[in-house]
């Protein structure tokens, strides 16, 4: 298992440059642009707790006027990035457990794949730029 794992550490690094130099940040931009981005915005105007017309200013911070809005954009960009590190942190642990109790990292993945459609997969990464 010292080769699977030789090549997982060659990806951080070059993950961690990518992202210091910015090209795996757009990278990330590009691939997931595609996926649904921050379906829980959605559910709540479903819901008719909120207006969908206030949501605007809320989901993109541009058109935020008020402090509140940025807070909840802010919020909504930590829990994105919580599910990318969630992400990441359970595709280690399937590769390093070398099969061992994988049933927990699965759950881990499957949670973050979710929390990142709710919150969408972009909401952080323009922050990092």
């Amino acid at each position: 298992m010292t080769k699977p794992r030789l090549i997982l550490a060659a990806l951080y690094i070059v993950f961690s440059f990518g992202i210091l130099l910015d090209w795996f940040t757009f990278f990330l931009l590009v691939v997931l642009d595609p996926l649904p981005d921050r379906l829980i915005f959605n559910f709540l105007s479903f819901s008719g707790i909120i207006d969908p017309f206030a949501l605007n200013s809320i989901s993109d911070i541009s058109k935020a006027t008020y402090p509140y809005e940025k807070t909840i954009y802010y919020g909504v960009a930590i829990v994105s990035f919580m599910a990318l590190l969630t992400i990441t942190i359970s595709l280690w642990q399937i590769i390093n457990k070398e099969g061992k109790d994988t049933k927990k990292s699965i759950v881990s993945l499957i949670s973050g794949i979710v929390t990142g459609l709710l919150a969408g997969f972009t909401t952080c990464l323009p922050l990092f730029l």
